[in-house]
């Protein structure tokens, strides 16, 4: 095969890539002795304190801690949680805070140096990273420097005893190269901060020696609060943070893992063609011209390769045809890392192809896709990787390529490390849940957020701004079931009893291979002695499944596998061999003597039902049980509150539309202007468009449309020290297009959206609704405009329309009920069919069943019953878990059918228009 096939040594050490790039003299201390040193001091027994997270009443930030955000941040208000954070460090606590990427974790340590007047000392993995945040710092006007940078150490000093200097970043390696100079600053620190704490953990996916030394600088800054911040840190890990840094009685805040506006979606990787064929079926589809930065993925884009050659290989394929790539791993020179991350970070470079150890190299805002070329080793570093995407909140995708290649060779990579049989365990498990992920039918969000916070429910209305998964379930919809193309369960159980006894009988000495041939009655020259000599071709279960390919029983197996029920281990008498025996769960389940066994199928295992005999399909669809997540939701006995539609709103009448949805429409134009202004102060000043003001700032300033200062500082996330340097020019071309236009401008006073929008909506359409929700439904609230007319104003389907509405329904934002063809007439009729089928929403059709012939359609239906949701609330004990109920396989299972038979710093960046087809000859 052409594709690159990595060995063992391709795949480095991440480790040695993190303390290559924190320092190039750094001494490479070995990663897995480590490990074996410390885990057997690792308590099983929480360190967390025994309060609730979070349990502390929220805090009133004080005057000067607004206007020192307002200054220095360009924000008048903090977001939930960051205050409590802050106030928590003034009054010298120890804490771990675990908030999402995006969420304003640096404004958390930063802030509190500015309010006090005294120096927060930031312990960070990479000098890279250290540099993109002392620039933003000094951007906003705030004195920040980072040991290695420009400044020398006496300057550094110098500074810090002038009462000058507020942030200082360090790497533990730093640290232990130089302790006296940490002593020397003691009296001038007020707060020590672990950014990226994570990697203190053994138990997570970005372990650092270096960082398990960092509790020692307590011992030289004693009375110093320790801040511990990290966006991925599952229980073992928050843990093993507080236990390493020796955090006294911590508070700890968590906020939400979702970040939803990161679109998530897995696609196979091309395989068995040349490598630029592969490259070329994957990625030729996703690129976009674009007349300033020539060919690109849809805006900034970072490749995560799992190799040093693939990420060589994917950089010079991509340069060939014009994209501006750069190329970025540890087995490059400093000066080629340095340029390569530079130019990606000043946007002359619109694609960064990296290895894993560049996830937490870059603090760029504004990248818009983040590209897995090969499966990422578990969900806590893909989690962090494509973390770098959207951290401006604006829409951005997450798509990985994968083979079963990619999976096998991480294993063989766990199981030859010569790990710790509990550390290899921990390796495995993770791999198996990033398996699961990869070939689910089920929503992967929810299994992403699943491994972080085992209380997350499955969501039982798919969104289409989520994943691959749902959006696929959105456009199938269907009026049975929820009337959406719901995951299902499908009861295996007749299948899984006969392949747990069949690896009993081979008593954990095979891989999956022999009992599958087993099981199919294979009289294979590799099995028969064994068979023989066991007299087993008598046995019962000889043969007996026979009905299905080995492709399916293998493919089910490993499903099983993915969802805890088997498990693996090297073979001690062949290399590359891997032993499957039951597991504990399967074991449990044998014991129990059920019969059913219910599981979401793999894409692959339903691919699989089109390669079936017509027989055998039918004979699946007959036999397997589709289950679904939950088989009951019903409304609460009282109403709660009352659903208010677009008649309450004098805004909103019909007399205001025009000016509404003229003002609505022009707002693009004025948008692209001033990225065009952006674009063309980013080349005068050599830095990122996205450094010169942020997307969140584009969009403030349609909201306002600002002519004059005053108006201006009222724009969010505008630095003091940016607003000064950049007024001029904005509030020109503003005035300008206004007059033109004939807009209004200077409106302050309205909601963040638009003026236009009434301004109590204000929260819940920013920080509800996915980005695709809040274009339908503002253009809709301010349109009147009905679902046919938005589906083509969207290139959308009318029940994917619907969607988005009866989302913003369910959080009580108003729609235009008389637009939408719904009376209060109806409503109350439909409320009493409601009543008739017990209160149960989860399905339409028994309800529309009882309605009148030709009364409403389903869209209507699914508004009203999304009104009653928000009135009503679901009952907590109308959810129920799912029963065994024989069903039709829905629609968008498929069913068979009767078929017949270079150096980075030479390159010099090529804009040119990029050929008919990408890497064509």
């Amino acid at each position: 095969m052409s594709f690159p096939v990595p060995s063992d040594d391709d795949f480095y050490d991440e480790t040695t890539d993190h303390l290559f790039l924190t320092n190039d003299n750094a001494n490479s201390t070995n990663y897995e002795q480590t490990l074996a040193n410390e885990r057997s001091a690792v308590a099983l027994s929480s360190a967390l304190p025994g309060t609730d997270e979070n349990s502390s009443s929220p805090a009133v930030p004080s005057e000067r801690s607004l206007e020192l955000l307002k200054k220095y941040f360009g924000y008048s208000r903090f977001r939930p949680l960051q205050f409590e954070v802050i106030e928590a460090a003034l009054s010298k606590r120890d804490q771990l805070v675990v908030l999402s990427t995006g969420y304003g974790k640096s404004v958390c340590y930063q802030l509190p140096s500015l309010i006090q007047n005294n120096l927060t000392l930031v312990v960070s993995p990479l000098i890279s990273l250290m540099e993109d945040q002392v620039n933003a710092l000094e951007n906003a006007g705030v004195d920040a420097a980072y040991l290695g940078g420009n400044q020398s150490r006496e300057a550094i000093f110098d500074s810090i005893k002038r009462g000058r200097l507020r942030i200082l970043y360090i790497t533990p390696e730093a640290y232990q190269s130089t302790p006296d100079f940490i002593q020397n600053i003691h009296e001038y620190v007020g707060l020590l901060a672990v950014d990226e704490a994570h990697c203190i953990s053994q138990w997570g996916h970005e372990f650092r020696p270096g960082y398990r030394q960092i509790a020692d600088i307590r011992n030289v800054l004693t009375g110093v609060p320790v801040i511990a911040l990290t966006a991925t840190a599952t229980d073992p890990v928050r843990n093993d943070i507080v236990q390493n840094l020796r955090l006294r009685d911590p508070k700890v805040t968590l906020s939400a893992f979702d970040r939803k506006n990161l679109f998530i979606e897995v696609q196979k990787r091309t395989q068995s063609l040349s490598f630029e064929k592969c490259v070329q079926n994957d990625l030729e589809h996703l690129l976009e011209d674009d007349p300033k930065t020539g060919p690109n993925f849809g805006g900034p884009t970072i490749i995560y390769c799992q190799t040093r050659e693939l990420v060589n290989q994917l950089t010079q394929q991509l340069r060939s045809v014009g994209v501006r790539a750069v190329g970025y791993h540890a087995g490059k020179t400093t000066l080629q890392r340095n340029k390569a991350h530079k130019d990606f970070a000043t946007d002359r470079a619109t694609t960064c192809v990296a290895t894993i150890a560049f996830g937490m190299g870059i603090d760029k805002k504004d990248v818009r896709r983040v590209i897995h070329y090969g499966a990422p080793g578990c969900i806590e570093s893909y989690y962090q990787e494509i973390g770098r995407a959207g951290r401006d909140g604006f829409p951005s995708r997450c798509l990985v390529f994968y083979a079963v290649s990619d999976i096998m060779m991480q294993k063989r990579r766990i199981m030859n490390n010569n790990l710790s049989k509990e550390y290899e365990n921990h390796k495995l498990e993770m791999l198996r849940r990033m398996e699961q992920f990869l070939t689910t039918t089920s929503c992967r969000r929810y299994l992403i957020l699943s491994y972080f916070d085992n209380s997350i429910q499955h969501p039982d209305v798919p969104n289409s701004d989520c994943c691959d998964n749902c959006e696929k379930r959105c456009q199938i919809g269907g009026n049975d079931a929820k009337s959406y193309g719901e995951p299902t369960m499908v009861d295996f159980g007749e299948e899984a009893k006969k392949l747990f006894n069949a690896l009993e009988l081979f008593n954990g000495r095979s891989g999956l291979k022999k009992p599958i041939e087993f099981l199919r009655g294979s009289e294979n020259k590799s099995i028969l002695p064994f068979l023989k000599s066991k007299g087993l071709l008598d046995h019962e279960l000889f043969g007996s499944g026979k009905n299905k390919s080995e492709n399916w029983w293998t493919e089910f197996g490993k499903m099983l596998r993915n969802n805890g029920f088997l498990s693996e281990s090297k073979s001690t008498f062949a290399q590359y061999c891997y032993l499957t025996k039951l597991a504990p769960k399967a074991i449990e389940w044998l014991s129990s003597g059920s019969k059913h066994l219910e599981l979401i199928p793999t894409e692959y295992l339903l691919s699989l039902l089109n390669n079936k005999t017509t027989a055998e399909s039918r004979e699946i669809c007959n036999k397997a049980a589709v289950v679904q997540i939950f088989s009951e939701k019903r409304l609460n006995e009282i109403k709660g509150r009352t659903y208010k539609d677009g008649t309450f709103y004098p805004s909103l009448i019909s007399e205001s539309v025009s000016s509404n949805i003229e003002t609505y429409e022009k707002l693009p134009e004025l948008r692209k202007e001033l990225e065009d202004l952006r674009y063309e102060l980013s080349l005068q000043m050599d830095c990122a468009a996205n450094s010169v003001f942020s997307n969140t700032v584009v969009e403030e300033l349609l909201r306002v449309r600002p002519t004059n200062e005053l108006s201006l500082a009222k724009v969010e996330g505008l630095p003091e020290q940016r607003r000064h340097q950049f007024s001029a020019r904005i509030l020109a071309l503003i005035s300008a297009f206004c007059t033109s236009n004939n807009l209004p401008s200077n409106q302050c006073g309205g909601s963040s959206i638009g003026g236009e929008v009434p301004l109590e909506l204000d929260g819940t359409i920013r920080e509800q609704l996915t980005p695709s929700e809040r274009n339908s439904y503002l253009a809709h609230l301010l349109g009147r405009f009905s679902l046919a007319e938005l589906a083509i104003r969207f290139k959308l389907t009318a029940s994917t329309i619907a969607n988005h509405l009866n989302s913003a329904v369910r959080k009580g934002l108003p729609v235009h009920l008389d637009v939408l063809g719904i009376s209060s007439d109806l409503i109350e009729t439909v409320y009493q069919k409601v009543q008739e089928n017990r209160r149960d929403i989860i399905r339409l059709k028994p309800i529309m069943e009882l309605l009148p012939e030709n009364l409403l359609n389903y869209d209507q239906l699914r508004t009203i019953l999304s009104i009653f949701e928000y009135e009503y609330g679901i009952s907590a004990d109308g959810i129920h878990e799912p029963s065994l109920i024989k069903r039709k396989i829905p629609s968008w299972i498929p069913q068979s059918k009767e078929t017949g038979g270079g150096g980075a710093e030479d390159f010099v960046y090529n804009t040119k228009k990029r050929r008919q087809s990408l890497f064509a000859a």
